[in-house]
């Protein structure tokens, strides 16, 4: 349901353990429940040059023995979306010694909150019907209304609709132990 995907850069000091992301935090922006992506950028060589980052879950990153190990790069990141403070916690692992590396961070973004009731928007297509039909099954409730079935049917396709333009191709990977191995080729002349 989230429309856009957003690409942020942000200081990946040397030596730092942990960085806080959210308003106020060493990343300032709003924090995610979870990234797409997490990569760093090595600033040193010339274009730039991206590389991608391993996610570690709650039991990987629990399982590692040595976590203030210390390398040029990292390879690995943990991200745990505390909400305390408002702010998630991004982990590098093992902890980067270069100078010259930031973050990217890709995030799907959500629609910002209206202020008042006249406040001017923008929003993609298909988006005001899908607002408008489930406010209507919102609003049916408190006025102890049962809502007709077409309106539920509205309702339901329109949040198909915007879940469709919000689809995104993705790279489909085949894991390798699922495809042969062997030297030996299919000929269509020899049916061999």
């Amino acid at each position: 349901m989230l429309p856009w995907r957003t690409r942020t850069t942000a200081t990946l000091t040397a030596s730092q353990a942990s960085f806080t992301v959210g308003s106020g935090g060493n990343i300032a922006i709003v924090r995610p429940v979870y990234f797409d992506e997490v990569k760093y950028l090595d600033t040193s060589t010339d274009p730039d040059t991206e590389y991608p980052l391993v996610s570690l879950t709650d039991d990987a990153y629990a399982a590692i023995p040595q976590k203030a190990a210390t390398a040029s790069y990292p390879s690995h990141y943990y991200y745990n979306p505390t909400f305390s403070t408002s702010r998630g916690t991004l982990i590098p692992w093992p902890i980067p010694t270069s100078a010259t590396l930031q973050w990217v961070l890709y995030t799907q973004t959500a629609i910002a909150r209206f202020a008042a009731l006249t406040d001017a928007f923008s929003l993609p297509p298909a988006w005001e019907r899908m607002l408008r039909m489930n406010l209507a099954l919102e609003l049916a409730a408190p006025f102890e209304k049962q809502p007709s079935p077409v309106v539920v049917a509205a309702a339901r396709d329109s949040k198909y609709a915007v879940m469709r333009s919000n689809a995104r191709m993705l790279d489909m990977a085949t894991d390798p132990q699922l495809t042969p191995q062997t030297s030996r080729h299919y000929s269509i002349y020899t049916d061999y």
